[in-house]
């Protein structure tokens, strides 16, 4: 049996951590507005993430400074309604 190689295709666990905790400072504070913080898919399109989030692309983007689709592996917060 070979050994398997180290894989170097993901982030470290700080870079986790201080992902969650930055999206998680962006949460709205308002009981009235829930929101969740999502790892995007690598295949996932921004709309199929606003869709089973209950959200919309247009909010997921003002949520997230984004312009266009997020990176894969992204954290995103998810404003929900």
């Amino acid at each position: 049996m070979t050994p398997m190689a180290k894989r170097d295709d993901y982030i470290s666990w700080d870079e986790y951590f201080m992902g969650i905790a930055l999206l998680s400072a962006k949460r709205s504070k308002d009981p009235n507005r829930p929101s969740l913080i999502l790892r995007r898919a690598g295949d996932q399109c921004l709309w199929d993430i606003a869709k089973a989030a209950g959200s919309t692309m247009e909010a997921i983007r003002k949520a997230n400074g984004l312009s266009g689709e997020p990176a894969p592996e992204q954290m995103l917060l998810i404003p929900v309604s």
